[in-house]
């Protein structure tokens, strides 16, 4: 199944969006952003996700704390 990030956010049963922390990783700029989920949105003080939520996930992997995507 290919996941949008706005689905994977809503889909994903394997962690715990809310309590953990993601790490968006974006190849096409070789940036990367240390982000919260709350109440439905990634959280990051200098980047607001808008766009970014249609994009297609490249991968996913995490701990029990940590998720990181790709895009």
């Amino acid at each position: 199944m290919k996941y949008t990030l706005k689905s994977f956010l809503e889909d994903y049963e394997g962690f715990d969006f809310e309590h953990g922390e993601i790490v968006i990783v974006d190849q096409r700029c070789g940036k990367q952003y240390i982000c919260k989920y709350q109440n439905g949105k990634l959280i990051h003080h200098y980047h607001e996700f808008k766009s970014e939520y249609d994009r297609e996930l490249w991968s996913w992997t995490h701990t029990a704390q940590t998720m990181l995507i790709v895009l």
